[in-house]
């Protein structure tokens, strides 16, 4: 067999993993580490758990405005897949809610955070009701 190049190497995984069913729709539990959020409103963090860890990645495009939540254990959803660049194994996640909480739970709660966030449950926004419908 003839050598290949580095590139080829990384892509040819790359594509193996990517073209996982396994692996291209997947839950994960672990301890969120390391969370930043890059200029363009990405968030990088690692799940790790008492014997591994793997790099993450939530595109601002997923979830907009959720903090990925340091020191926390998370439920996440995403796929597998490699960043050639570095060789390194990457989840890219799509969704995270923190473990033992339900989906509709989570969200309600990103729902009255935004809201609050917004100043809608403020005493100075009540109205009081009419004596008659």
């Amino acid at each position: 067999m003839d050598p290949i190049r580095v590139s080829q190497l990384v892509y040819l995984l790359k594509d193996m993993l990517e073209g996982s069913e396994l692996l291209s729709d997947l839950w994960v539990v672990g301890e969120v580490a390391d969370a930043t959020r890059s200029r363009l409103g990405h968030r990088y963090f690692s799940l790790r758990d008492g014997d591994g860890a793997i790099r993450a990645v939530l595109f601002r495009d997923d979830m907009p405005g959720a903090e990925v939540p340091a020191g926390e254990r998370i439920l996440a959803h995403g796929r597998v897949t490699l960043y050639p660049q570095r060789g390194e194994l990457q989840f890219v996640c799509d969704f995270f809610r923190p473990e033992g909480v339900g989906i509709e739970a989570a969200r309600l709660e990103r729902l009255r955070e935004r809201l609050e966030e917004e100043g809608l449950f403020e005493p100075s926004r009540k109205r009081t009701l009419p004596s008659y419908p």
